[in-house]
């Protein structure tokens, strides 16, 4: 089969597998915020700031090792070397068995300055520390399942990602709920499927690679934290453009304010399903073109995906734009109509956003990661910028 259509049929197959997993858990995630949200914008707001704050933890302490995993895994695959897979599954899990744990232990330890002192809220104290004893299992379970992605096996994640956490999750924050646990239960909920997800994924991870069966080679392990520590900022990214806004909405404003705004954001984030479903082998796929020197096949992979995006996209962006009240009324409530300007405004920057999203992965595949650092950097700072000049006196607008 020709290079190009073997692997636009694998970026197909694995681009299946996280649409319907994204689908699946945008439906199971809109299930959790949905009953979260009936508790009111209060408690749906302490909740959204730890999340925020905890996914603040989860990336520093990855470093960027979760794509470098997928990366590097893919290129020593592509060499037909497994005693290099070996050794870089063992000194990526040891690095971050260790900083999750000083991490969680950070967390937990800060949890009242943080809740107290910064957002003088000191519901958000349980929260945080539930969710500090999530953080290791959350971040090996993204090494695993990094590792899986680089072997171009998507259907793994969707089961231990997607399926399982997606579903218990659900049980949990119904059954909790349902007890009048309120929003500890909802934390709970969250640690529960986070703890069982990662179990499945190790399991996963055992039934692709037979780690105890190789040998083990040397590795130029600095290249894999050079590769890798540009892609956290590049990450810190992707949440700053929601996050920064919900940390100055709290700060300035109101949690009922970050509630809302937190409902808005989802939504218009829809325009990013596409590129990251047709993008999740894109990586592994291109680095094994570009180790061939296949140019040919890796161009045209790469204008076909592009030209699939825009197109695929346009008319959600659209909808969106002619249905922002209906919308938020349908699947939050009519509280949280209100911020319907918030959501046309998100919606059109990650339209833009997102149609550039193919052209990222390439840089990615290239070893570009720097350059994707540098562009993440300039976003971030304009973020803070702009929300510091803006939030006091508009709010989510």
């Amino acid at each position: 089969m020709d290079p190009k259509d073997d692997s636009l049929k694998k970026i197909g197959k694995g681009a299946m597998y996280v649409f319907l997993g994204i689908m699946f858990s945008k439906f199971i995630g809109y299930l959790y915020k949905f009953i979260i949200a009936r508790l009111g914008t209060e408690q749906y707001g302490i909740l959204s700031l730890g999340l925020m704050i905890y996914s603040i933890f989860n990336i520093i302490i990855l470093f960027g090792l979760d794509y470098g995993i997928t990366r590097f895994s893919a290129y020593y695959l592509g060499n037909s070397n497994k005693s290099e897979v070996k050794s870089l599954i063992k000194y990526v899990v040891s690095v971050i068995f260790v900083s999750s744990l000083i991490g969680a232990i950070l967390l937990f330890l800060l949890s009242e300055i943080i809740a107290i002192n910064l957002f003088n809220t000191p519901e958000l104290v349980i929260v945080l520390k539930i969710l500090a004893i999530a953080l290791p299992f959350e971040c090996l379970r993204s090494i695993f399942l990094g590792v899986i992605k680089g072997f171009h096996n998507l259907k793994y994640e969707f089961y231990a990602r997607y399926v399982v956490e997606g579903i218990l999750k659900k049980i949990l924050l119904y059954v909790l709920i349902a007890l009048g646990w309120g929003i500890f239960g909802a934390t709970l909920a969250y640690l529960g499927s986070i703890v069982i997800s990662f179990l499945f994924s190790v399991f996963f991870f055992s039934k692709i690679f037979s780690f105890f069966k190789e040998k083990s080679s040397s590795i130029n392990f600095a290249e894999v934290l050079d590769y890798s520590w540009p892609l956290m900022f590049n990450t810190l990214l992707g949440l700053a453009t929601v996050s920064i806004d919900s940390f100055f909405i709290g700060y300035f404003r109101t949690v009922s304010e970050v509630g809302i705004y937190n409902a808005v954001a989802p939504i218009a984030r829809l325009t990013y399903i596409i590129p990251f479903s047709l993008s999740a082998l894109l990586v592994p796929i291109l680095v094994g073109l570009y180790a061939k020197k296949d140019d040919k096949s890796f161009y045209s992979v790469y204008n076909i995906l592009n030209g699939w995006v825009f197109k695929f996209n346009l008319p959600l962006f659209i909808f969106i734009l002619f249905f922002p009240k209906e919308l938020l009324f349908v699947l939050f409530g009519e509280d949280y109509v209100t911020g319907y300007i918030g959501l046309i405004i998100l919606a059109s920057g990650f339209f833009i956003m997102y149609s550039f999203y193919v052209s990222r992965e390439v840089l990615l595949a290239l070893k570009k990661s720097r350059a994707v650092f540098y562009y993440s950097l300039l976003g971030v700072v304009l973020n803070i910028i702009l929300a510091y000049l803006l939030v006091p006196a508009y709010g989510i607008v």
